[in-house]
């Protein structure tokens, strides 16, 4: 510290202790005693000064964390305060020590903030609300409705909470629990809007890259970002976030996290594979949580009317909600007619909910759901849990003994339904996720049927696809009022159906029931009933268990029909697969409206289901036929499940049918009654009674009952089946006609087979207890009833009883047994382990720990070859492990619990070592790929059995690694009767061992392990192809096996152990599998402990990257092999900054940046992987120290060669290329898109050194000759940088903007100075860079940031300045500039970015800069203008929408621009947008256009060889061929746009050069074939000229460049004239149409609105025109022409309404005047030329005019009523004319001149005559030479004409025209009349050529109209000789 800051701060005062402050600017403390901070960071300040403070760092701004005030808030992981400030070191450094370092620093620095300031909840929820205002009014005003209510509803919600939470009146308890519902809404409202998603710590603060692992923040985006959530857990997430209790809401908030994702990660997931999650990170979206307790139930009820009410059918079971204290939270049982039972249900899939392991009310013994954190599994809960070992009984049988001191043996059944939560040990809470058993709950609510009788309800599980029953039944039994017997039970008929598979719950599953009813035979019949009750079939009901009907964690209920048969009952059982399969066929039961069942689905075995739901311990369990997937050591099920089928029995003496019942027992071979031996339905029983079908002699039941026998009464077991007829009015029960029996056991001790059994039927008189004894009596008179069976079938589920003789051989190996002989000798145990192979592979893994004691126990004894034993060790492991082969994979997690808990060998390990040497040596590819695929389980068997020896002699080795799996396990006792309990441990001959005989045993024992993995090292190095196979397997089971060496080896040792393998493995292209499992072996090393240590590591990181460089360094690097690469970096990169966490550490990682930097380039970009690659980037950037950046830039790299730029700048590139795509990261991942731009900051930064230290080397050269790789440098950088400058992921709200802000301040304005200083430094040299850095500059100016704005115009003008200094121009910038301006407006935001503001922005500061520095001259004002004029030009193009409408201002903006362009000789983007314009042209179309537009760049080029460069799609070439390439694009737009004479005047060159100039024939010939195809189509195609409208724009409405301006518009083909205004109308949807022609009054034209006046226009050839111009009544016309307009005026005025009905009466007659060229036809005809023909007078009359004219019919005086009104028709022409000549480059021409012209009334007469004799001439020869096929048009004119002349037309002609009155009175027109006469005569001609060809062509059904015109046509004719 300074003697200056000492004497200036002597005193030092004491502050409060809750004084905190946030940091303003980032602070480097220099001096001693001073502390180190950045933007935005969290300080506790203790004293003050005058101007120092003292205190500590605490958090960043966004943590809610004061020691003083909030120690619950404080991380409890270091994770959470992972501080990488990599800007200054002093910081990181007291960080990472994890020591709280005090110091002074600034006031100046720091801003006091209350401690109200951070409290998280609140912050965030006055950040959210501003935010969120903000998008309510842009969703009002973009009239986003959904979107808004949304928006609307969640904001009113938020804002009435911050209400209260900063009101002083709100209670403590009450704040506490709104801001425990604050989060979960807001994530909520995040995830429907799609806002950003925000990822959060334990204590609700944002996760980011400073509080957590940067690997570890990715992967909970990525996580959050792919959950899926269940129907049930969003029910839950909404109920629970409004009613959650006060107590689970801690001043952490983690209860109120987010709903968290499982934990296994995604599978999309790359960087996922590490599963050592950090406890304290929870990944949150809104989960809340529940709290389950008592409900309130309602009283008694009873059944009536075949409706009763078995349980609460109103509220759901898992409705009833309470708080801590177990009250009730609604009355949701009040509606219940009888109790209701009072529980909750979870499943496993609910543990997810709650973060931390937290439990909500957890001592409340009401409080069924439980919840764990989403990183750790759950563990299962061992409460009451009874300890069994397994025991052989001497006996042949598998026992189970008690050991909790439960004496007797265990039963055969017995207490299964309460056994199975009690059987497995606590081992086997660690069970891999891979087998979830699931658990349906059951629960019968209501039986809605009148059967009058006592019913049974038989439940069970039907899978459709198998066709069988996976489930006993479950019997309810009703009483005939529909109660149960028992009353207790109302309210409680529910099951658990157990062990429901996942597989299973995928097939199609049903619920059925079962209804039998007991009581008489006959229900309608008159007999009085006797006591005897029958059991009989009444009806059976499905349920598909779709999800629908069944959810996780929810009751659902359903009513279920019952169907009846109409057939005979003896399909009943059968009945259920019809109603499956076709229940139309089935009738239901009348008046029954079903059965109410509500059904439950709780995933999870059945001991975590019961642990969270406590209430279900005392709901009966129904079992599964058969066993689950998995059996776990220590599980008991002994079951026999005795199917009784079908039975065949005779009819006797009988007239009908029998009604067989079979009554079962099981007896003694002495004929004693096993009592309650069987287990049916519901209880235990001594007797089973089957149904009984009426008149059947071949009945079918297909029941099922369980043997319930203690193991020691299995083999002298019978069952009984007793078989008798039954009446229909019996008081007693008849006896038996016949009977059966069943030996359970076979003569060599195994029970009988699962198969379907046929017994015999004996007739006896002997009674059931008499009937076993009396067969051994050879004196009885038992015969056997000859065609009588009954068939069984068998079904044996148990873990103690085998079917298989030589299993129980083998495990009865070292016993004698009358059976099998008095002793097993050797050659016996060597048969035995022969044959193992041919046991049935269930009941190997059904006796898996039995099977693998027998073994060892034979390995250990060495009564047999040890390899035997190996051999067959391995086959049985191979059954687990083989994926490919075997179906018992999912047993695997057994044989890790046996292994663990039940292997105690103690010298097996030198068997196995030796074993496995001597395979891995020998060349037997069959038995090493068989030894391969077991070797991870023999390595945990070896481990096992040295650390069993070591116990027992007591060493210890490696205590840290294995004090954990050296506990004794309690909860397994063995018993001390038998020997083959479990494994007997072969004690070493010596009890006493000395210290060098241990270490020397230990010695030997390490060196043969690592022999055997040298072994595998020596297999991977071989090269033959048949051997690929073999070190596959090798690699995917080295992790296993490594990881047990743990246990025994030093850490150095694994290391070496390991590096040699991964060493001796090949890379090999070709060899994807072999490749991929090498990466999962380095995968597997790095997570592991070896990574962590400082001495391994160094090895281990260098072998990982010589590796990895080789295989990332491949061509062939499919997107698993990148996913695989980018998570081995990942799992390196989070080792050392969370664990290690010595952030210094990642300059071993550095030289990965070249593999990862290509890895991404050559990566998919829809891949995640390529993501996954890109955020390694980033992080290790990120972990950089700046020490590190200069290491690797100048050292390692080495900045003398050209190595380290080529990095540079493709790094540069690469980073630029990211930034420009639409985001790297998805959008709403705001807070890795925030740390990826800061990260590229430090980057860009940090870079900016090395290459301002080559520019000072080159200067100091005085080189100017820059090489390639220093304009890419340059280049590379100032486009990274403007690409950053524009990110749009910078531009924020204002809400969000200060969030931001304050952790990472304005990185935008940082990075103004590096660039300005980069800029300035090339001095001369900026010049060299101008073709690159113009556009960069350009878009700087278009950034809506005033720092940015400046910076843009200031490096622009610099380059503008350093090119007048070299060159005294600005020709170069200019142009460049003119280019990037023209690219960007092409851009999609072109239009809105070159607005009025920027152009003003750019003009008036460039023209400040110039006028303020005298060299650039007065040439600046010229650039000025000229950018301005340009600037302008491209504004008003771009701004026209894109939309079709405006196709003709686009065109015009268009041509204008081209025109500047044009003037100014910028040839090449005149080109260009010569093309644009043509595109624009055939997109719309407009053919014709786009040849003429084409032509503007024929028009640049000559007739020449002089070579052209390459120029878009044009290929290097001379200016002759890309002429001629032009002319032939645009002949073939004029041909598709029907202009064929346009095509030929372009043929015509053409040809000239082929024939002259160039002499290629071949290309004449073609030319002049294609003009030839192009004659015959003018000729014979018919076409259909566009017509032209003429419309004017009144009204300063309209803008000024058509404001009071009138255009001719040329119309599409075939647009009609109201289509032509709908078009124009829907441009200007405001203006309003005029209906009148005239020129509209001042009134108009002075208005503020929009006035359009439209009609259209017939064009003028100019054949027309200069007839029009040589007439000698035209000057008078013109005189005349002013005088008239006044009058016409007042006249339009006047008489709109006539003007308009003339307008529409005479639209023939405005083709009048475009007639004019008739007298002209007929002057040639008087002068013998040929006439033109009409399809070529047609083309003349629309092509090359520039002339149009709208006629209008007028009076000069008024016509008397009934005279002749031809005599006053006058016409004024109304003649505009354009500049530009149509067809043209454009559609639209303003008119620049206008005159009017008058017709008289006979002239118009010609004029009408001669435009009819056309029609008709054309359309004559269209039928005559069969061009038109359709005759009506024709025919409808033909009769016009004639018809009208016959009628008066010709007549009143004559009376006007030809009379001497008109003649004396109009001498001038003489010639007129004259032309009148012939033109009638002409038309006489016309007509009759017309009827000829009409009779021609006309049908026969015309004829008669065909002669009415003959007839007229001769009158008329007659008629007009005059």
């Amino acid at each position: 510290m300074s003697r200056l800051f000492l004497a200036n701060n002597r005193v030092w005062n004491i502050v409060p202790n809750d004084t905190i402050g946030v940091a303003l600017f980032s602070f480097n403390g220099t001096e001693p005693h001073q502390i180190s901070f950045s933007v935005g960071e969290v300080l506790q300040i203790e004293e003050e000064s005058t101007n120092w403070y003292r205190g500590k760092i605490v958090g960043s701004n966004s943590t809610a964390i004061t020691t003083a005030t909030s120690p619950t808030l404080t991380p409890t992981n270091s994770n959470n305060n992972i501080n990488n400030n990599n800007n200054n070191n002093n910081n990181n450094n007291n960080n990472n020590n994890n020591t709280i370092v005090r110091g002074i620093f600034p006031k100046s620095y720091v801003a006091i903030k209350n401690v109200q300031d951070f409290d998280i909840v609140t912050n965030e929820l006055t950040q959210v609300i501003r935010e969120w205002g903000a998008l309510l009014m842009k969703y009002y005003k973009e009239r986003k409705i959904n979107e808004y209510k949304v928006m609307k509803d969640r904001l009113s919600l938020l804002i009435e909470w911050h209400s209260k939470i900063v009101s002083s009146t709100t209670q403590p308890q009450e704040v506490r629990e709104i801001k425990g519902k604050v989060i979960s809404k807001i994530e909520e409202g995040r995830r429907l809007m799609g806002l950003d998603m925000i990822v959060r710590t334990p204590n609700s603060e944002p996760a980011h890259e400073n509080n957590t692992g940067i690997i570890q923040l990715y992967r909970m985006h990525h996580e959050l970002d792919t959950l899926k959530y269940s129907k049930f857990t969003q029910q839950q997430i909404t109920q629970a976030s409004s009613i959650l209790p006060s107590s689970s809401v801690t001043s952490s908030i983690s209860s109120s996290s987010s709903s968290s994702v499982s934990s296994s990660p995604s599978s999309s997931s790359s960087i996922s594979s590490n599963n050592n999650y950090n406890n304290n990170v929870i990944l949150q979206s809104s989960t809340s949580s529940n709290s389950l307790g008592n409900g309130g139930g309602g009283g008694g009820g009873g059944g009536g009317g075949g409706c009763t009410m078995l349980s609460s059918s109103s509220a759901s079971i898992s409705s009833i909600l309470t708080n801590q204290s177990g009250s009730s939270a609604s009355g949701a049982g009040s509606a219940s007619m009888m109790p209701t039972l009072n529980h909750s249900l979870s499943g496993n899939s609910l543990a997810s909910l709650m973060s931390n392991g937290q439990s909500l009310s957890a001592s409340s013994p009401s409080n069924a759901l439980k919840k764990s954190t989403p990183f750790q599994s759950v563990k299962n809960g061992s409460i009451g849990r009874k300890s069994l070992s397994r025991t052989n009984t001497g006996d042949g049988f598998v026992s189970s003994s008690i050991s909790a001191g439960s004496g007797g043996t265990n039963s055969i059944g017995a207490n299964n339904n309460n056994n199975n939560s009690n059987n497995n040990s606590n081992s086997n809470n660690n069970i891999n996720n891979n087998y979830q058993p699931n658990q349906i709950f059951l629960d019968l609510r209501v039986f809605m049927c009148a059967v009058g009788e006592e019913t049974e309800l038989y439940f069970s599980i039907y899978n459709k696809n198998e066709g069988k029953f996976i489930s006993e039944e479950y019997q309810v039994g009703l009483t005939q009022l529909g109660m149960p017997h028992d009353i207790d039970k109302i309210g409680k008929l529910s099951t658990l159906f157990l062990d429901i598979s996942k597989k299973e719950m995928q097939a199609e599953l049903y619920l059925v029931v079962r209804l039998i009813r007991k009581g008489k035979m006959l229900v309608d019949s008159n007999k009085k009933a006797g006591v005897v009750q029958y059991r009989r079939p009444f009806g059976v009901s499905v349920l598909r268990l779709t999800d629908d009907k069944i959810a996780v964690g929810k009751e659902i209920e359903s009513i279920m029909t019952i169907y009846t048969s109409s057939s005979q009952e003896t399909t009943f059982s059968l009945l259920h697969e019809v109603a499956i399969k076709n229940p139309s066929s089935l009738q239901s039961v009348p008046k029954a409206k079903g059965i109410c069942v509500a059904l439950t689905l709780l995933p999870g075995d059945l001991n975590s289901v019961l642990t969270e739901n406590p209430v279900l311990r005392d709901v009966q369990r129904t079992n599964k036929l058969g066993f689950p997937e998995v059996i776990f050591p220590g599980a008991v099920r002994n079951d026999i499940f005795i199917t009784l089928e079908t039975g065949e029995y005779s009819q006797d003496r009988k007239t009908s049918a029998k009604n067989v019942e079979v009554l079962v027992q099981v007896r003694t071979e002495e004929g004693e009654l096993l009592t309650n031996a069987l287990f049916y339905g519901d209880r235990l029983k001594s007797e089973y009674k089957s149904m009984v079908y009426y008149h059947t002699n071949q009945p079918h039941w297909s029941e099922t009952f369980r043997i319930n026998l203690p193991i020691t009464m299995i083999d002298k077991a019978y069952l009984v089946f007793s078989i008798r007829h039954c009446t229909t009015s019996e008081n007693k029960e008849r006896a038996p006609f016949a009977m059966s029996y069943l030996k359970l056991t076979n003569p060599d001790g195994t029970v009988i087979a699962n198969k379907t059994h046929s017994i015999s039927s004996w007739k006896t008189s002997k009674t059931m207890e008499e009937f076993l004894p009396s067969l051994k009596d050879p004196n009885n008179k038992n015969a056997i009833r000859k065609g009588e069976v009954t068939k069984v079938k068998v079904l044996l589920c148990s873990t103690m009883l085998t079917q298989n003789l030589s299993l129980l051989t083998l495990l009865k190996w070292n016993q004698y047994n009358g059976d099998l002989g008095d002793v097993v000798t050797k050659m016996d145990v060597e048969t035995i382990l022969r044959n193992i192979t041919y046991v049935d592979q269930i009941e190997i893994i059904k006796f898996m720990q039995e099977t693998f004691n027998a073994l060892f126990n034979i390995l250990d004894t060495k009564i047999s070859d040890p390899d035997l034993v190996f051999n067959a060790i391995t086959w049985i492991i191979g059954l687990l492990v083989d994926e490919k082969t075997s179906r018992y994979t999912n047993f695997r997690p057994v044989l890790d619990v046996y292994i663990e808990n039940h292997f105690k060998s103690t010298v097996s390990h030198i068997h196995l070592i030796g074993a496995l040497k001597r395979i891995l040596a020998n060349d037997s590819f069959k038995t090493l790929m068989t030894t391969l695929k077991s070797m991870e389980y023999i390595l945990k068997f070896i481990v096992t059995s040295k650390k069993n020896f070591d116990k027992f002699n007591g060493i210890t080795i490696n205590d840290d690694n294995n004090d954990d799996n050296n506990n004794n396990n309690t909860t397994t006792t063995t018993t001390t009767t038998t020997t083959t309990t479990t494994t007997t441990s072969i004690k070493p001959t010596t009890t006493t061992t000395t210290t060098t005989t241990i270490s020397s045993t230990n010695d030997s024992f390490k060196h043969d392990l690592t022999s055997v993995f040298s072994a595998l090292s020596t297999l991977m190095k071989r090269t033959e192809g048949n051997y690929i196979g073999a070190q596959t397997t090798a690699l995917k089971i080295f992790n296993s096996m490594f990881n047990d060496l743990g246990q025994l080896f030093s850490i150095e040792e694994r290391c070496t152990i390991a590096q040699n393998f991964v060493d001796s493995v090949r890379y090999d292209e070709n060899f994807k599998l072999l490749n991929m499992e090498k990466m999962n072996v380095i995968s597997n090393l790095v997570e592991g402990d070896l990574f962590i240590d400082g001495s391994s590591r160094k090895i281990l990181v260098a072998t990982v990257k010589r590796h990895l460089k080789i295989h990332m360094g491949s061509n062939s690097c499919s997107v698993e092999d990148t996913t695989k690469h980018a998570q081995i970096i990942a799992i390196m990169i989070e080792q050392i900054q969370v664990k290690i966490k010595d952030t210094s550490l990642i300059w071993e990682l550095v030289d990965l940046l070249p593999e990862i930097m290509r890895a991404i380039i050559i990566s998919p970009w829809n891949d995640f992987s390529k993501l996954d690659m890109i955020h390694n980037l980033y992080s290790i950037f990120y972990l950089m120290e700046p020490i590190h950046y200069d290491n690797y830039i100048e050292k390692t790299l080495g900045t003398d060669g050209n190595q380290c730029w080529h990095f540079i700048t493709n790094l540069l590139q690469l980073i630029n290329q990211l930034l420009s795509t639409s985001s790297t990261y998805p959008e709403n991942w705001l807070t890795l898109s925030m740390f990826q731009y800061s990260t590229v900051k430090k980057v860009v930064t940090q870079i900016s050194k090395y290459i301002l230290g080559k520019l000072k080397i080159v200067n100091h050269q005085k080189n100017d000759d820059w090489t390639d790789i220093d304009l890419q440098l340059w280049s590379s950088f100032f486009s990274l940088s403007t690409t950053y400058f524009k990110l749009k992921g910078l531009n924020f709200s204002e809400a969000k903007q200060n969030s931001i802000k304050s952790r990472y301040g304005d990185m935008r304005n940082d990075l103004i100075p590096t660039i300005q200083q980069m800029w300035q430094s090339l001095d001369r040299h900026q010049i060299k860079l101008l073709p690159t850095v113009i556009s960069p500059f350009l878009e700087l100016m278009l950034i809506n940031h005033t720092n940015i704005k400046r910076l843009g115009i200031d490096l622009y003008y610099q380059l503008l300045k350093c090119e007048f200094k070299e060159y005294k121009s600005f020709i170069k910038v200019e142009t460049e500039t003119i280019n990037t301006l023209d690219i960007i407006t092409n851009s999609p935001e072109g239009s809105e970015i070159l607005d009025e503001k920027f152009r003003i922005f750019f003009s008036q500061n460039l023209q400040e800069k110039m006028s303020a520095d005298p060299l650039v001259g007065e040439q600046s004002k010229i650039f000025i203008r000229d950018m301005t004029i340009f600037l302008e030009l491209l504004y008003q193009l771009r701004t026209l929408p894109d939309r079709p409408e405006f196709e003709d201002d686009r065109t015009i903006a268009c041509m204008k621009l081209m025109s500047y362009l044009k003037q100014t000789d910028r040839q090449d983007t005149y080109t260009k947008y010569v093309h644009l314009l043509c595109n624009q042209h055939i997109s719309n179309g407009n053919y014709v256009e786009a040849g003429n537009t084409l032509l503007l760049h024929a028009d640049l080029l000559e007739w020449s060889d002089e070579p052209l460069e390459e120029y878009g799609e044009f290929r290097q070439q001379t200016k002759r061929e890309r002429k001629e390439r032009l002319f032939k694009q645009a002949i073939e737009y004029f041909d598709k746009g029907k202009g064929w004479e346009s095509a030929v005047s372009l043929m015509k060159q053409l040809i000239i050069q082929y024939e002259d100039i160039q002499l290629d024939y071949q290309k004449l010939a073609d030319i002049l074939q294609q003009e030839s195809t192009f004659y015959r189509k003018i000729i014979n195609v018919e076409r259909f000229f566009s017509e032209y409208f003429r419309v004017g724009y009144y009204g300063k409405g309209f803008d000024s460049n058509i404001q009071g301006k009138e255009f001719i518009y040329k119309g599409y083909e075939l647009e009609r004239m109201s289509d032509f205004v709908q078009r124009i109308q829907t441009k200007f949807p405001s203006a309003k149409l005029l209906t009148y022609t005239e020129l509209p009054p001042i009134e108009i034209l002075d208005s503020n609105q929009q006035y359009l006046q439209i009609f259209s226009v017939k064009p003028i050839s100019k054949e027309q025109l200069l007839l029009l111009n040589q007439s000698s009544s035209s000057n008078n016309n013109n005189n005349n022409n002013n005088n008239n307009n006044n009058n016409n005026n007042n006249n339009n005025n006047n008489n709109n309404n006539n003007n308009n009905n003339n307008n529409n009466n005479n639209n023939n007659n405005n083709n009048n005047n475009n007639n004019n060229n008739n007298n002209n036809n007929n002057n040639n005809n008087n002068n013998n030329k040929k006439p033109i023909s009409p399809a070529l007078q047609k083309y003349r009359q629309n092509n090359n005019i520039s002339t149009f004219v709208y006629s209008k019919p007028f009076k000069k005086v008024k016509t008397q009523k009934g005279g002749n009104e031809f005599k006053d028709l006058w016409i004024i022409n109304n003649y505009y004319v354009v500049d530009d000549s149509f067809p043209t480059t454009h559609r639209r021409s303003e008119i620049t001149n206008h005159f009017e012209v008058e017709l008289s009334p006979i002239e118009n007469a010609v004029n009408s005559i001669m435009a009819k004799n056309i029609e008709i001439a054309e359309m004559t020869g269209k039928h005559e030479n069969g061009i038109d096929s359709n005759i009506s048009p024709f025919t409808m004119v033909l009769k016009g004409v004639i018809d009208a002349a016959v009628n008066g037309g010709v007549n009143l002609y004559k009376e006007v025209f030809f009379s001497k009155e008109y003649i004396q009175e109009n001498p001038d027109k003489k010639q007129i009349i004259v032309k009148l006469r012939n033109a009638l005569h002409h038309q006489v001609q016309v007509l009759e050529k017309g009827l000829f060809v009409h009779s021609k062509v006309c049908s026969v059904d015309m004829n008669g109209l065909q002669d009415q015109l003959n007839i007229m046509f001769t009158r008329m004719r007659n008629e007009l000789e005059l």
